[in-house]
């Protein structure tokens, strides 16, 4: 009968001890991408993680990526259609071991007039001082959006189902 508890006993600890030494080792990486490219627009699609986006010299992108980890690795990826860039930035669901729960934080820098549409389901986008149009909409993302100075901003749209628009 004791046998029988302590094997019981491990079989519901275990998940725990996982979660606990993962915890104590995440794995991170920070990578940064500068490309002299001409951008025409910019396409940000997301589910998880936070992305800001800040001006930039004319002429050129960078894009700075930190993602930490302990079992299933966010990613951040961006490509070229022509002139357009498109940006995907990934967490990847842990469901109840929330503690091994990766994330992703990613910095873009633009031209300040380039035009952005983002398209979230969930994380943060964060973009500040840009003057092109945006075109935001967000599923349970946080949408925040600081101009200055906002008399020279474009017309822009944000839209938020269940997360918020500030």
């Amino acid at each position: 009968m004791a046998h029988g508890s302590t094997l019981t006993a491990l079989a519901l600890l275990a998940p725990f001890a996982v979660w606990g030494w993962s915890r104590l080792h995440p794995t991170t990486d920070t990578e940064t991408v500068r490309i002299p490219h001409r951008v025409a627009a910019v396409r940000i699609d997301g589910a998880g993680g936070s992305l800001l986006v800040r001006p930039g010299p004319v002429g050129e992108v960078s894009l700075r990526s930190t993602r930490s980890w302990t079992r299933h690795v966010p990613y951040v990826r961006h490509s070229w259609e022509g002139d357009i860039l498109h940006v995907r930035l990934t967490e990847p669901s842990q469901g109840w071991l929330e503690g091994l729960a990766p994330s992703v934080v990613a910095e873009l820098h633009i031209p300040a007039d380039v035009p952005v549409t983002a398209r979230l389901t969930s994380g943060l986008a964060d973009l500040r001082d840009l003057r092109g149009p945006l075109d935001l909409r967000c599923g349970m993302a946080t949408l925040r959006v600081t101009e200055t100075p906002p008399a020279r901003c474009a017309p822009s749209r944000a839209t938020a189902r269940s997360g918020r628009a500030a």
